[in-house]
């Protein structure tokens, strides 16, 4: 019995196979790496996209596209997809030349039952760099081309000028890294086995996170693995602002690489072990950070709410009936410490609108804080953070925002009526609703 393999079909099943370009360039400059090339240039041409390199080629052209076989001895991509199957996915056709030789393989037309499959190199006069080029890519891709991800795949090589990359005539450049509020880089050695490891902590809001985060390894210049590992070796602590990059080295014992180059053996031994005798210090005082910045980022927004005018209590009505009134002359009304049509309040000893601050501090003790007025610069009202309710609350906008303006308004209360409320109304509230609030968040915890 001969079996009839469907060569069309299987090609249209790899072809319809979704995976993004990015991949796929992965995956030709890593063929070209692990051929010795320093110098990779991408550019298009008429809409086709072409890949030359100047390591040393292919040794069976051929079997390069040859669907079912492998031309790489004891190497497979590591970026999911292989040079077949990017070739075809974003090629009609795909045209390689290399050490004197040249092959096209038509996979629409084979697709298409136009071509049998059966494909022969010629011989060409032989150039100094081997061109992989990808027909009537711009049918099949219509975006701009991304770089970022494979500047950070070979940020050591492009760092260290080992590897030239130039996209469309742009030379790829290292990626910048953050701005380090504490930084960590040591040469170490694990079971027996030598690796760098350099970065350390940064701002939340360094513009840089984007692209660095969590442990990073990279082994002969190249990430393994996905990288951005943020959910092994970070222990207890919430910390994500921090980067840490591995530049593992073969000059005692070898690294194991796995076959599919996705990671080393005892990777997770290793995170583990730099956590725990390394970074683990860095890492609370990251999570510390990352807390101050995230209870900054709530005053901002509690500020930005109150404006430096006042707390926000309500709008202008709307869509309410109102019948036309004669207009009276008389003396204009004096101003009052009451609410403002645009939701703003007045000061009622100036005549200008009073100012309202917020912060978060620490004050010890389980009031839930403190206000102050100052005649010059208004009302600043401060959230305890020792308190057990505010801590638990502190990025809960609704709930500080509720804090803030019970604050003011008892503030208001206080000046308006002096005799019924002294004061120390607001002060002795706080610290009656603080101590209440905190049994009932310690409650809340236990039970839960």
């Amino acid at each position: 019995m001969k079996i009839e393999i469907d060569l069309a079909g299987s090609l249209k099943s790899k072809r319809d196979r979704s995976f993004p370009l990015q991949n796929a360039l992965l995956e030709l400059i890593d063929n070209s790496v692990d051929e010795g090339s320093s110098t990779i240039n991408i550019l298009e041409n008429h809409g086709d996209l072409i890949i030359e390199d100047n390591g040393h080629g292919f040794k069976d052209i051929e079997a390069a596209l040859r669907i079912g076989k492998s031309c790489k001895e004891n190497k497979i991509g590591r970026f999911g997809v292989g040079l077949k199957d990017a070739c075809l996915r974003y090629s009609d056709s795909t045209i390689i030349e290399s050490n004197g030789k040249r092959v096209e393989v038509p996979w629409l037309e084979i697709i298409k039952g136009y071509h049998d499959g059966d494909i022969e190199s010629v011989d060409i006069e032989v150039r100094s760099m081997t061109r992989i080029i990808l027909q009537n890519f711009r049918e099949r891709y219509k975006s701009s081309i991304e770089t970022r991800e494979i500047c950070r795949t070979y940020q050591p090589m492009l760092i260290d000028g080992n590897l030239n990359i130039n996209v469309l005539g742009k030379k790829l450049e290292p990626l910048p890294v953050p701005e380090f509020t504490e930084q960590f880089w040591e040469t170490l050695v694990f079971d027996g086995k030598k690796f760098i490891i350099q970065g350390g902590i940064y701002k939340t809001n360094d513009p840089a996170r984007i692209d660095w985060k969590g442990y990073n390894p990279y082994y002969n210049g190249r990430l393994i693995g996905n990288g951005k590992i943020t959910n092994r070796g970070t222990g207890q602590e919430y910390c994500n602002n921090f980067v840490f990059n591995l530049l593992l080295f073969d000059d005692l014992e070898p690294w194991g690489l796995a076959t599919n180059k996705d990671e080393v053996t005892g990777l997770d031994e290793l995170l583990d072990w730099i956590y725990h005798e390394h970074t683990r210090p860095i890492l609370e005082r990251g999570a510390d950070q990352a807390a101050d910045i995230e209870l900054k980022d709530i005053e901002n927004q509690i500020n930005l709410i109150l404006g430096g005018q006042g707390n926000i209590t309500r709008g202008p009505k709307v869509n309410k009936n109102t019948k036309e009134k004669e207009s009276k002359k008389g003396s204009p009304k004096k101003n009052t410490n009451t609410a403002t049509r645009a939701g703003g309040y007045n000061n009622g000893k100036s005549g200008k609108r009073g100012s309202v601050r917020f912060l978060f501090k620490s004050l010890g003790g389980e009031s839930l804080g403190e206000y102050e007025y100052r005649e010059k610069s208004g009302l600043f009202v401060t959230a305890n953070t020792d308190n057990p309710f505010i801590e638990k609350n502190c990025t809960n906008l609704p709930a500080i925002q509720m804090f803030v303006m019970m604050s003011y308004a008892m503030h208001r209360k206080s000046q308006s009526c002096s005799e019924m409320f002294p004061d120390n109304f607001t002060t002795s509230i706080l610290d009656i609703a603080g101590s209440e609030l905190a049994w009932t968040a310690t409650q809340f915890s236990e039970t839960n």
